[in-house]
């Protein structure tokens, strides 16, 4: 074991974040960000930021997520006194961000129990996962979210128990972390706010279980929990919302949640034939996998930026030009609804399509980097880059099925008079993250981006599903 500080580390855990690092520091050296597509917003975005222009960052929105704009701005700032570009500075911060990363996914593998040389084995793919890595030297936002969808996986698990076993002071404390941490996810990815009122309906599950039990410390601490949780996070979040309200008239995160929904919708409500079926279950593994049994035109009509953003577009173009900008959400969501009810098993079937695709996540393909040529190489081999994918994507999707069997009584997670155990807590926090963030993605037409949040998650799930397909042999 190796001593830092106060804290114990196995010598192969500390090897293999090591040769981690020094591979991403090789990386952040010799690769280079191509800016095209949505990373030419993050970058001008960035500008508007580092100039101080609030007024037309706010006057031209709603605009992206502000926190990884505010991240570009900052590299920006930095640039402009120590004359290294900015994209070398974002990528050695994605370094420093994944660095981090890999510690919390230890940390939260040993908290699930899991054994050492399965610790090191998942910890060592994360280091040269091509899909992880690139989001470190891309200009896109998902490199931002990466630790925190793991601390908060702890922080939420440690809640329950605190809530049942702590003090009152303790459930404050937490509900302020939680809370501040679910500010910082939103306002890089919008969709977890779904899952922040996931998690409150689950303390009310928990509040509620303490009434019918009369359990009246619990039901203190957990109306201080979630009042606390609550507070802090609606105040900035409906600040912000706000401030799109009076700048651009849309009281929202992000302008772009209304249209893209109706995109997929009207993708997946559209006639279908069964090839039409078919070429969709052939495109969930990707695009390349489609045409080796489609032709391109048939597979191209899934992409994302294809036949559902012209939907999208189209119809966002045709409310704006007749109704007040106020309202052309609230228009375009009606008609999402009245398309998912005129079809609602046909959408519901061609979403499970979307849900799968979230398992996907890893790629060589991603593209928006321009790696050294012998990455390259190796990246374009087909028996490699599909291969590595199909492993993968196939693992993370038993695992999670694998974990989803792991939880056999989740009442008892509510249950303040017989608490469950912290690695139960965490498998269900876990379960639940997942869940209600692929199943919100799946309404959409999704791309492989769109995944990459969850990739430590899915990783720490093919280790917990490891260490209970292959049990530690039983000494003699």
């Amino acid at each position: 074991m190796l001593k830092i500080g106060k804290f114990s580390v196995s010598w192969i855990i500390f090897s293999v974040i090591l040769v981690s690092l020094c591979y991403r520091i090789y990386l952040a050296c010799t690769t280079n960000m191509i800016i095209c597509w949505d990373s030419l917003e993050y970058r001008d975005l960035g500008r508007l930021l580092q100039n101080n222009d609030f007024l037309s960052y706010f006057k031209g929105g709603p605009r992206r997520e502000p926190i990884y704009p505010v991240l570009v701005s900052v590299a920006m700032h930095m640039e402009s006194w120590s004359g290294i570009v900015y994209t070398r500075i974002l990528a050695g911060i994605g370094v420093g961000i994944l660095f981090i990363t890999q510690v919390l996914m230890y940390i939260v593998l040993r908290k699930l129990n899991v054994r050492i040389w399965i610790c090191a084995f998942i910890l060592l793919y994360f280091g040269f996962s091509p899909a992880i890595n690139n989001t470190a030297f891309s200009l896109y936002s998902e490199i931002s979210v990466l630790p925190w969808t793991l601390l908060s996986a702890l922080l939420i698990a440690k809640s329950f128990e605190t809530i049942i076993s702590k003090n009152i002071v303790r459930s404050f404390f937490a509900g302020a972390g939680i809370g501040s941490l679910f500010v910082i996810m939103t306002m890089i990815k919008a969709p977890f706010e779904l899952v922040f009122f996931v998690f409150v309906g689950l303390y009310f599950v928990l509040l509620l279980r303490a009434f019918i039990q009369k359990n009246r410390p619990v039901i203190i601490k957990a109306l201080v929990f979630i009042f606390t949780l609550c507070l802090v996070y609606e105040v900035p979040v409906t600040a912000y919302k706000m401030l799109n309200k009076v700048f651009n008239n849309n009281y929202a995160l992000t302008g772009r949640g209304s249209w893209a929904l109706y995109g997929g919708v009207a993708l997946k409500t559209e006639p279908m034939t069964a090839r039409k079926i078919l070429t969709a279950i052939a495109h969930i593994p990707g695009n390349g996998a489609c045409m080796r049994f489609f032709s391109e035109e048939e597979c191209t009509y899934w992409e994302a930026f294809s036949a559902s953003d012209g939907f999208g577009l189209g119809k966002y173009g045709q409310v704006s030009s007749t109704t007040p900008a106020a309202d052309v959400d609230r228009v375009i969501l009606g008609d999402c609804k009245k398309r998912i009810l005129e079809h609602p098993f046909q959408y519901v079937f061609m979403s499970s399509f979307d849900w799968i695709k979230m398992f996907f996540w890893e790629s060589t393909k991603i593209g928006f980097v321009e790696y050294p040529p012998w990455l390259e190489t190796l990246y374009n081999k087909t028996i490699f880059k599909d291969g590595l994918r199909l492993l993968v994507s196939l693992g993370s999707l038993i695992a999670f099925i694998i974990l989803l069997l792991s939880i056999r009584n989740p009442v008892k997670l509510t249950d303040s008079q017989c608490p469950a155990t912290k690695e139960q807590y965490l498998r269900f926090t876990i379960f639940v993250i997942l869940l209600f963030y692929t199943g919100l993605h799946s309404m959409f037409n999704t791309v492989t981006r769109w995944a990459l949040p969850l990739a430590p998650l899915y990783l720490v799930c093919v280790g917990y599903a490891l260490q209970l397909l292959w049990p530690k042999p039983r000494s003699k």
